[in-house]
């Protein structure tokens, strides 16, 4: 906040009238999210959506059951070379039927969603080159998401 300040006044402004100025935008941010987090839940659309995908996704992070441990695992060797041997043996199995292995896919893995993540947020970092007034963060904070509420 400071630096864009410097930037818009050509001088660089007091330090406490920097801090101010950005705690103020924080506090204004929160609670202008906590507000449109309270319309969106009351609203029964938003609820709606939310349960369906609250009971959709976990069938998409479903594992592949030959692949994850047994009970009859006891030893920690057996249940890290299950994995292994099963996988062996699709690719066997693929082999003797002429076919490409193909392994299960499983799109909602946690270090998809972090790479996703990371992404989204190098492009939010990268943004800041083309911001350099206050009214631009402003504008930047305020425009419509992915459910078309203004932030």
């Amino acid at each position: 906040m400071g630096q864009i300040m410097a930037y818009e006044q050509k001088k660089e402004p007091h330090p406490e009238l920097v801090a101010r100025t950005g705690e103020f935008a924080m506090l204004i941010y929160s609670v202008g999210l906590s507000f449109i987090l309270v319309l969106l839940l009351l609203n029964f659309d938003f609820l709606l959506v939310c349960i369906v995908a609250g009971t959709i996704l976990p069938y998409f992070a479903v594992r592949d059951q030959r692949l994850m441990g047994d009970r009859a695992d006891v030893d920690e060797r057996a249940e890290i070379s299950r994995p292994r041997v099963t996988v062996r043996e699709w690719r066997i199995n693929a082999t003797r039927k002429g076919r490409a292995l193909q392994l299960p896919m499983v799109p909602f893995l946690l270090r998809n969603i972090w790479t996703g993540a990371l992404v989204f947020f190098s492009l939010l970092m990268f943004s800041t080159f083309f911001i350099s007034t206050v009214f631009q963060v402003r504008l930047s904070l305020t425009t419509p998401n992915v459910y078309g509420v203004i932030l």
